[in-house]
């Protein structure tokens, strides 16, 4: 076969496109969609890009395609109904989860019953300790209220039983005993202080300590003298309140200074109950 014919001034082995240049190293392959040859290609032009591509230009950052970021360490995970993220925007945070309706609705109830529960126990506490009434809180008191009322007496006889009512003149009764009583010694106004003491050398062991005003304590050291020597019961000294014996101790001894400690076993609360008798 013949070699077609060379066209004129176009060297042997030169393109079939009349035109275009010759192929020279470095020049990058013809691609599809790459422009017909009447765009002849010139020396420094940047590779071909495809349509889907915009255009390259000198100094553009590498393409990237419109997807979502790649995931930076510390970001919260993407949530559903998220807006895409926008170049420049701070990682996204998810928004922290608000306390149901209901809970709040529950600590508040909550706390409205511990302060009605706060209040009560302090009007509680408050009316415990004055509900007393006014005049009668022996605690407080340290002598008769009424002098009159309150008499030292001796014991003559005493028996098991109780008092009819109106008890017969001379006759009282307490603790279960009936008494038969001597004439009246003293009364209250020869009492200027009536107080609960616990004895130093047996704690937990409580007496009530009368003290009697100086004018009637030599009179009071010759009664009980007097009681010491006699056997029982009419060694008893009683101490009547309103007609009703309170306490009927057994004299000892006599006691001089005109003080007088009446002891019987007694725990704080009896102690602080007998004053509230003799000073009631």
């Amino acid at each position: 076969m013949s070699q077609p014919p060379v066209p004129p001034n176009q060297p042997p082995g030169s393109p079939d496109s009349p035109g275009e240049p010759p192929y020279s190293p470095g020049r990058p392959p013809n691609q599809t969609g790459q422009p017909s040859n009447n765009q002849r290609y010139q020396p420094g032009q940047p590779p071909y890009q495809p349509p889907s591509q915009p255009p390259y230009q000198p100094g553009q950052p590498p393409y990237q395609p419109p997807s979502q970021p790649p995931y930076r360490p510390g970001q919260a995970p993407y949530q559903q109904g998220q807006p895409p993220y926008q170049p420049g925007q701070a990682p996204y945070s998810a928004r922290p989860q608000q306390p149901s309706r209901g809970l709040l609705i529950l600590i508040a109830s909550l706390l409205a019953v511990s302060a009605l529960v706060a209040i009560t126990v302090t009007v509680v506490a408050v009316t415990n300790a004055n509900d007393k009434p006014a005049g009668r809180d022996s605690s407080a008191r340290t002598q008769p209220a009424d002098p009159g009322a309150v008499e030292f007496r001796r014991v003559l006889t005493s028996t098991p039983g109780t008092c009819p009512t109106p008890a017969p003149a001379g006759t009282a009764c307490g603790d279960g005993f009936r008494y038969t009583l001597g004439k009246v010694e003293l009364n209250g106004s020869n009492v200027s202080e009536v107080k609960a003491a616990e004895h130093q050398d047996s704690p937990g062991r409580w007496f009530v300590e009368l003290t009697l005003d100086a004018d009637d304590a030599k009179r009071f050291e010759l009664l009980t003298a007097d009681l010491a020597k006699q056997p029982p019961p009419t060694n008893q000294l009683a101490i009547v309140v309103r007609g009703q014996v309170v306490v009927a101790p057994a004299v000892q001894s006599a006691i001089p200074n005109g003080k007088v400690q009446l002891t019987g076993n007694y725990s704080r609360g009896d102690a602080q109950e007998l004053v509230g008798k003799i000073t009631g």
